[in-house]
């Protein structure tokens, strides 16, 4: 029942997106259901942060809609046997992963998707806050139930960041990922980060909520001037907009791929696009963990998504997260 509601939902936002007003007994015609039907479908759509105003004797028409992302517009593009399967889209919300963990807890099936137009409290790692202005970047977290042991789920962050890193590179900008969730351009500077959140129990995993963060058509002065220095988008790149329903299926779709593979064989199948992909193979850099600054070299990326590094004593040491940042031998 729950399905044929959501995509009466979806039907009505596509329906309502060009911002005219819509009669309610033509909506209800063209959705085939009554006017409480219609009415709770405008409530749902509407708890979701989408503004849609009702006008008596002119009916219902959605508010200030420039260039929202739908999850029709989204699905248009995806090719995937379980990512997307389900898409719920919100015109606003604190945050997608906050969303999408609620789902998953509630029993979501895996490939579920959350999206936002807008975020007010996105995140990043550490509990860092993230920019999410609306009608800008793509904010979106995917529920996965991958059948590995906890220990090893912590690296599908990588097998994610390869997918962005992949569908970045095919609108034509070279990026590379900094181990183990950001994913930058030449100069540095960071256009999309990644948050993986887990829960379960120590034998198994019961969800993972992988959240990406794209900056796609910022204008470089969007950016608080905080950030500036650090933070870019491919439209301050590239010098164009570029189409946010697109990328997202073009991450979505490379995702359900790898992360197949990644399900069948672990990280070693997906090692050498990552390893192509990473921006330390080789570089002298600092990494802080658990309370402490590692200097060293970094020599490749395991099979379990360490960082392995030949430290300033000698020594190897394989490292499972951490603040990485890269070193000129004169530091």
């Amino acid at each position: 029942m729950r399905g044929r509601e959501s995509d009466r939902e979806e039907a009505l936002l596509q329906v309502l997106r060009g911002g005219a007003f819509y009669a309610i007994d033509e909506l209800e015609r063209s959705l085939n259901c009554g006017a409480d039907d219609l009415a709770r479908m405008v409530d749902e759509l509407r708890s979701r942060g989408y503004d849609i105003e009702r006008r008596p004797g002119s009916g219902y028409r959605m508010v200030e809609t420039p260039e929202l992302v739908l999850p029709a517009d989204i699905r248009a593009g995806l090719h995937t046997e379980v990512v997307g399967g389900r898409i719920v889209g919100y015109g606003r919300v604190g945050s997608t992963n906050a969303a999408a963990l609620e789902l998953a807890r509630r029993g979501a099936p895996e490939g579920t998707l959350v999206i936002a137009d807008h975020q007010t409290r996105g995140r990043g790692r550490l509990g860092r806050r993230w920019e999410s202005p609306p009608g800008a970047g793509i904010w979106m977290s995917l529920i996965l139930r991958p059948a590995v042991p906890p220990e090893r789920a912590p690296a599908i962050t990588l097998v994610a960041a390869a997918s962005v890193t992949q569908a970045i590179r095919a609108v034509g900008l070279p990026v590379l990922v900094r181990w183990p969730n950001d994913v930058i351009v030449a100069s540095g500077r960071k256009i999309c980060g990644i948050l993986s959140e887990m829960e379960g129990a120590a034998e198994s995993v019961q969800h993972i909520v992988v959240g990406i963060g794209i900056n796609v058509n910022q204008r470089p002065d969007d950016f608080d001037p905080s950030i500036r220095g650090t933070a870019t988008s491919l439209f301050a790149e590239l010098g164009r907009t570029v189409p946010r329903p697109d990328l997202a299926a073009g991450v979505l779709n490379d995702f359900d791929t790898a992360y197949h593979r990644f399900c069948r064989g672990g990280l070693a199948p997906l090692l050498p696009r990552i390893r192509e992909c990473s921006s330390l193979l080789g570089e002298h850099v600092a990494v802080w963990i658990e309370k402490q600054e590692v200097f060293g070299q970094v020599l490749d990326i395991d099979d379990w998504g360490r960082l392995v590094l030949r430290d300033d004593h000698g020594m190897i040491q394989q490292l499972p997260a951490g603040e990485v940042r890269k070193i000129e031998l004169s530091d």
